[in-house]
């Protein structure tokens, strides 16, 4: 006959506490298991390079034409028109298809496959009506795994790259200064230098801030894609330069700064000291109104009025609620206006060919008035219907997440990173995950007035937070809660 085994209190305690973990763990590790691991959060699927269930709309020779993209040979791109494929010569694309086509390229790694006077993506290219789609720039069939698309999201869970190619999979976080804080699940925050990132992930990061109209929040250096062909010692560089350039204001005065950026037609600019000098769109010089004019349509998900004047409204577009609107150029538009979005550096209208969107900050003073009034009353109806006011109008003088546009701390190396020996550590190429670091970051961007960041950046592509807020990240939560649970059930049963 068997006999029973006795196992002291301790003992029981141990094994209970075993079986705890182990249930608590197992959803963990199934959530675990169903990640994607591939990079920027695409599917394998997502790498072919054309959409079989969806077409779009190209313009050729001016014309608009709806098909589906089926490759390019040669210098010819086959695009499938009512099931009947047809070829066309690349010449004969707008730059807005052009830039498509090469997005795809891109993000398959095969540019080298296209003619070599296409592999140049065309700068800031818009559609033929100089508006941007409300369902955003760049409908690439490659999705997410294609960084120049504009479903970036910051809130992906994603693969991050270094140029050395280490990987670590984590979700963005925020940045401080120079340095991306990602968030790791299970293992806390990590750091890398913005110099240390791939090029692709430098540029889906330029994107998803763009998309959510927080491109300020990079310094000006990084605000850019880098060019595909620039050493590192080129890009370090560049960066090193800071994106300094000579301003110059109508009463002659002349000084050196950064663009930072523009806040209800006010022109944030860094001077050589890295304090924060304001002027007015008025005060500056032609060729200055044009640079901040440039920047406004490379940092913003949204296009310019398109070069039209003294347009007449019609009784159907003043039926249905439509007026004249003007920008600084004095262009027009006949539309009703919408709602603002991406921070407010978007305005979105109605118009009578569908909605569009449109650089906020470039639309006359006048009509920003007129905009700010209309979302003051939308903000009131919404309280006075017992409705949340989430479609407010967001004051750009409130605090920003903006940053110095000047790199910060030391003489940076080769890299473009300054050199700062023992701060930071590396990717690991088998689990991305770095060394000991120092505290945390806070999860979501920190709010504070546009200042210039007094902390040196690391230096290594990555630091890990292993403190508390780890702890908590990871599955240590459910040990307290293991533990906790037993002493309950112990207290109970002893009683």
């Amino acid at each position: 006959m068997l006999q029973p085994i006795l196992i002291p209190m301790w003992g029981r305690g141990v094994l209970s506490l075993m079986l705890v973990w182990a249930a608590c763990s197992l959803p963990l590790l199934a959530d675990d298991a169903a990640e994607p691991a591939t990079a920027g959060g695409a599917t394998s699927g997502s790498e072919q390079p054309s959409d079989p269930n969806g077409g779009r709309t190209w313009t050729v020779n001016g014309n608009p034409i709806q098909g589906k993209f089926s490759g390019v040979i040669g210098t010819e791109i086959r695009i499938n028109v009512n099931n009947r494929v047809q070829g066309f010569e690349l010449s004969e694309l707008s730059d807005y298809d052009l830039a498509w086509v090469w997005d795809v390229f891109n993000a398959l790694g095969k540019l080298d496959d296209l003619p070599v006077e296409f592999r140049v993506r065309p700068e800031n290219p818009m559609p033929p009506d100089g508006s941007v789609p409300a369902q955003a720039v760049g409908d690439s069939p490659t999705g997410a795994s294609n960084p120049n698309a504009s479903t970036a999201s910051l809130s992906d869970t994603r693969t991050w790259i270094d140029g050395d190619g280490n990987t670590i999979q984590g979700s963005y976080s925020s940045i401080r200064g120079e340095t991306l804080s990602i968030l790791v699940r299970g293992q806390g925050w990590q750091e890398v230098h913005l110099a240390q990132l791939a090029r692709n992930d430098l540029i889906w990061l330029q994107n998803a801030l763009r998309n959510e109209g927080r491109l300020s929040e990079l310094s000006l250096v990084f605000r850019d894609p880098p060019a595909a062909d620039a050493s590192d010692s080129e890009l370090a560089q560049q960066r090193r330069q800071g994106g300094m350039r000579q301003w110059t204001l109508y009463n002659g005065q002349t000084f050196v700064g950064a663009f930072y950026r523009v806040a209800d037609g006010i022109v944030q600019i860094y001077d050589n000291e890295q304090a924060l000098r304001e002027e007015h769109w008025n005060d500056l010089s032609d060729e200055d109104n044009a640079y901040v004019k440039e920047r406004l349509g490379l940092e913003t998900a949204a296009g310019f009025f398109p070069a039209q004047r003294d347009l007449v409204l019609s009784p159907e577009d003043q039926t249905a609620g439509m007026r004249s609107w003007t920008d600084r150029d004095r262009n027009q538009i006949i539309a009703a206006f919408s709602y603002l979005t991406a921070m407010n550096t978007v305005a979105v209208f109605n118009t009578p060919s569908g909605e569009a969107r449109y650089i906020y900050e470039y639309i006359s003073n006048d009509d920003q008035g007129v905009i700010q009034g209309i979302n003051e009353q939308n903000q009131q109806t919404q309280i006075a219907q017992g409705g949340t006011s989430s479609g407010g109008f967001y004051s750009s003088n409130a605090p920003s997440h903006g940053s110095s546009p000047i790199p910060s701390g030391g003489h940076a190396g080769e890299s473009g990173v300054p050199n700062n020996p023992g701060a930071g550590s590396q990717f690991s190429s088998s689990t991305g995950v770095g060394g000991d670091g120092a505290n945390s970051p806070a999860q979501q961007p920190v709010q504070s007035t546009p200042s210039v960041p007094q902390s040196t950046p690391t230096t290594g592509p990555i630091t890990t937070n292993t403190g508390v807020e780890g702890f908590l990240a990871g599955r240590g939560v459910w040990a307290i809660v293991g533990v906790v649970c037993l002493i309950m059930i112990i207290r109970k049963v002893s009683r």
